[in-house]
């Protein structure tokens, strides 16, 4: 059943061109940051990105079956791990944890600073305020 039904979902998404391909420019990047030394053909690139496509929505399919057998409708970053793992992808979750560790750091400096900055405006009009009365 889930392989007739994701077949189905992929089937979709292949119907209307270009729905499921990450941009080749972004491939190019990903290709030549691991190894800047290789040459890769155009109909390459764009193989590379239609898999590509299809095993994001693979995953995102994978993390939503977790999320309704949990009860939940929103796909959070462990469901994604968890989903790796399922299939058999786990072995990229520690690099993965990581980078979501240092996302999440940056995310929650950035929400810092941004309360800062309105603090100290809301002080300094404060201050402007008393000094002009």
């Amino acid at each position: 059943f889930f392989l007739v039904t994701f077949h189905i979902s992929i089937s979709f998404f292949m119907s209307t061109k270009g729905s499921y391909e990450l941009p080749t420019t972004a491939v190019q990047k990903i290709i030549h940051k691991v190894n800047p030394n290789v040459k890769i053909k155009k109909d390459a690139k764009q193989a590379i990105s239609k898999a590509a496509g299809i095993f994001v929505l693979y995953l995102a399919h994978n993390a939503n079956q977790l999320c309704k057998t949990a009860k939940r409708s929103t796909i959070q970053a462990d469901d994604i791990l968890n989903a790796l793992e399922e299939i058999e992808f786990g072995d990229f979750n520690e690099e993965l944890k990581t980078a979501l560790d240092t996302y999440r750091t940056q995310q929650q400096q950035m929400k810092e600073s941004k309360k800062q900055k309105k603090e100290n405006a809301k002080k300094a009009t404060s201050a402007s305020n008393s000094t002009s009365t």
